[in-house]
């Protein structure tokens, strides 16, 4: 049964009763603020919504979802075997066991996931499911697949990958509110704004190193604090304990000027804390980390760098007035797990001489100049359509635009959306991507979205 209300028929009455999701997200602090769209849409009058997630982030997943009802689980941290998992989880799995949900939406591709999902009915699972033993999946995430094998072309950010497991997901402009570069007249008293730089993600290819970066926060600061009107605003240094070296790199790299202003508060703050601070900044800096997530669904400015494997269009961060800095040569979007094999061309760009001047006038709200920017390296701005997420660019040549533009407008119709397009039709090539002979040669599984 779809939908927030479900009727059962008692003795011929209709009677109206709460209908009841599970959301099984397992991953990360990125992947956790990005399910916000299918979270929101399985909630409402008469919905109850349960969210199994990591242990470690339970606390933040009650700060973004305070309307579900929320299951630790534990997912990561530590070297257990299977069965040692399911039994450090078998309270957990009761818990989740007795809610007994109408729906199930699994959203990864993992056995800790599978072997939840499997307490329930297969009928009632959504996403990837287990059928006489084998791991399977719905349609619509097997579309995801096959496009995760043409990635330059990527047509879909993960927030609407997963929001479109459901039947009839919110509207992309209800999900977050739009980045607001603040001005001296719109600042609320007692924000002291200021440059959140986080110095690294879990993948250190995706991140700047810090003699890189460093002058990158000196141009993003000195354009946030000219538009923002506080000239005194600080650069405050983001991340876990694990970054403490690279903030006294960063210290090392930072010229006299910067390193006044800068203020380490790496290790310092549990997410709740980190998400109370990141509302007070002008602008966060930052590499494709759940921190960047995180400013994004609170509407605090994001100016991203993405490089290596980090790819705006799949993950970039979700709403409007984002800045995404990409690198994309040639190579890119590569593999972490591969070494690469270009000696990290797609660093370069970062360093160009006149790269620092724009970063500033982008962070002042001004034009920048394409003509002075190296050819690999896009200035992205994020918008949104009926389907979801995308980006303008508004510097630089995207060599595949026109074909994600085509594979955007395809797959927003097969889950109902109509967009107004003038992309062009999907070339031969990109129709056998998208559509395969086992898709009406073999019995289908029914899609349940």
């Amino acid at each position: 049964m779809r939908g927030n209300i479900r009727i059962r028929r008692q003795n011929q009455s209709p009677v109206a009763m709460p209908f009841t999701s599970l959301v099984i997200q397992l991953a990360r602090f990125g992947d956790l603020v990005q399910t916000a769209r299918l979270m929101r849409s399985l909630s409402g009058p008469g919905a109850s919504v349960h969210l199994a997630c990591d242990a470690s982030l339970a606390g933040l997943a009650g700060i973004l979802y305070p309307e579900a009802t929320i299951h630790p689980v534990r997912a990561h941290g530590g070297r257990q075997s299977p069965g040692e998992l399911l039994a450090a989880n078998a309270a957990a799995f009761e818990a989740i066991r007795a809610a007994e949900p109408d729906a199930v939406y699994n959203l990864n591709f993992s056995g800790l996931n599978f072997a939840l999902a499997s307490m329930f009915d297969e009928d009632v699972v959504h996403g990837y499911f287990t059928h006489a033993g084998q791991r399977l999946k719905d349609p619509w995430p097997e579309v995801g697949f096959r496009l995760s094998s043409r990635r330059p072309q990527a047509p879909c950010n993960l927030v609407d990958l997963w929001a479109h497991f459901a039947e009839n997901p919110i509207a992309p402009e209800a999900v977050f509110p739009g980045a607001v570069l603040e001005s001296p007249e719109t600042r609320e008293p007692g924000n002291s704004g200021g440059l959140g730089v986080v110095l690294a993600g879990r993948h250190s290819r995706r991140s700047l190193p810090a003699e890189v970066l460093a002058p990158i926060a000196a141009a993003a600061l000195e354009g946030a604090t000219s538009r923002s009107g506080q000239d005194g605003a600080k650069a405050y240094l983001l991340g876990t304990n694990a970054e403490k070296p690279l903030a006294k790199a960063f210290l090392r790299a930072a010229s006299p000027r910067l390193a006044q202003r800068v203020e380490d508060r790496t290790g310092s703050m549990d997410l709740a804390g980190l998400a109370s601070f990141l509302r007070g900044l002008d602008l966060v800096l930052t590499p494709d980390t759940g921190t960047m997530h995180l400013a994004a669904a609170l509407g605090t400015p994001v100016m991203a760098c993405f490089l290596s494997s980090a790819w705006a269009w799949e993950t970039g961060p979700y709403g409007t007035g984002h800045l995404v800095w990409q690198s994309a040569p040639p190579c890119a979007p590569c593999l972490e797990a591969q070494e690469c094999p270009n000696e990290l061309t797609c660093l370069e760009p970062f360093t160009a001489p006149k790269f620092l001047k724009n970063v500033a006038a982008a962070a002042a709200g001004r034009e920048v100049r394409g003509d002075e920017l190296p050819e690999s390296l896009l200035l992205l701005r994020g918008s949104q359509d009926g389907f979801g997420q995308t980006y303008d660019v508004l510097a630089g040549q995207d060599p595949y635009a026109a074909e994600r533009a085509a594979l955007h407008r395809e797959i927003a119709m097969l889950r109902g959306v109509v967009l107004k397009s003038d992309a062009p039709p999907l070339n031969d090539q990109l129709t056998r991507l998208m559509f395969r002979e086992q898709d009406w040669m073999l019995p289908p599984w029914r899609d349940r979205a």
